[in-house]
């Protein structure tokens, strides 16, 4: 059975925010300025993001809100009504609670009728991981409108106080791998509807495939949340005696690893379970108006490149989404994206 993308939703929380001002919703650590902020920004090339949290730190959405607010745009361009949804999947790098799980939390949010839901957590990719899973329902024939939901409120993580009150950083100052973050991810949500026909009013896309691999049985993990790596096992901070002692040695921190080169590298050679090699894409879009991914930044756009191209794939240089006025963080990066094209008449 096919399946269609028939309509896709976005909720980006509050005014656009520039580079000048970021250090007025996150905050000045000890009230010192960042000496690294302009040098991860000029490679980056973001210009403007999104906080959901206001100059005092205090969130003025939940992570579920901007999900649900993303999934009922997604649902009022399709002419669909809430009630009609039987599936939902809504993926997230960190929920609002450790529990329950964030789809359940959306699905709240909604107030829509009983249906399906599954969670989906982890990094950049759960976002198509719910994609897929939405996907897979509809291609058997199981649900008729499924929505695939991704969302993320990552600055929290990054408020200056969270780290003023750390015993490590008072004594050693904040690591770059925590660091680097601050100046990259931002907050918004992204949402689509799923069909077996083009049943909305507007543009539609088909969906062939997705292929997702995962490379973890190789690398440890490269963006995660937990201590400094010390060659040894990492700590929970379910491991540490109290709350207080896992925040003192870092253990809540979010933090990205410098191997991005090496672990993009792998995709240079042929993965022997993968069906679908580099000229199977075909998605060379026909202008610079039509860029179908983002990249986060210009530097991840130049090792795509590199690693592609042996492939016998080509990178168009217009791919590169950084400059845009809008980015969001990890998991709804996509489905922001798509926006643009499916509200086209």
């Amino acid at each position: 059975m096919k399946t269609y993308i028939t309509s896709l939703g976005k909720f980006l929380p509050g005014p656009p925010i520039d580079n000048d001002a970021m250090e007025q919703y996150i905050g000045k650590i000890d009230g010192k300025a960042s000496r690294v902020r302009r040098k991860i920004l000029k490679q980056n090339g973001i210009q403007t993001r999104y906080y959901a949290m206001d100059r005092y730190q205090n969130s003025v959405f939940s992570n579920a809100e901007m999900a649900a607010r993303a999934v009922l745009d997604a649902i009022g361009r399709s002419g669909l009504d809430v009630n009609d949804i039987d599936f939902l999947a809504a993926a997230t790098s960190q929920g609002d609670f450790p529990l329950p799980g964030f789809a359940s939390m959306v699905h709240g949010e909604l107030k829509g009728s009983p249906c399906e839901i599954a969670t989906l957590h982890g990094v950049c990719a759960s976002g198509v991981m719910a994609l897929k899973s939405a996907m897979m329902q509809v291609v058997a024939g199981e649900k008729h409108h499924a929505v695939a939901c991704a969302s993320e409120f990552a600055s929290r993580l990054f408020k200056s106080t969270r780290f003023e009150s750390q015993k490590k950083v008072q004594e050693e100052g904040l690591r770059f791998d925590a660091e680097f973050l601050r100046w990259m991810l931002s907050d918004g949500a992204g949402a689509a509807v799923l069909g077996n026909s083009r049943s909305s009013p507007g543009l539609c896309f088909q969906i062939e495939w997705i292929e997702l691999i995962s490379f973890a049985n190789k690398f440890a993990p490269c963006m995660y949340v937990g201590p400094e790596k010390n060659g040894e096992r990492l700590r929970s901070w379910l491991d540490y005696p109290s709350y207080e002692s896992a925040a003192d040695d870092g253990a809540i921190n979010l933090r990205q690893g410098r191997a991005l080169e090496s672990r993009m590298g792998i995709r240079r050679r042929r993965n022997p379970r993968s069906r679908r090699s580099a000229g199977d894409l075909g998605v060379i879009p026909k202008s610079a108006e039509d860029p179908p991914l983002p990249v986060a930044s210009q530097k991840s756009a130049c090792l795509l490149g590199i690693v592609v191209r042996p492939g016998g794939f080509e990178l168009p240089t217009f791919w590169f989404a950084g400059k845009q006025s809008k980015i969001l963080s990890a998991a709804s990066g996509v489905a922001y994206r798509g926006t643009r094209h499916l509200s086209r008449p």
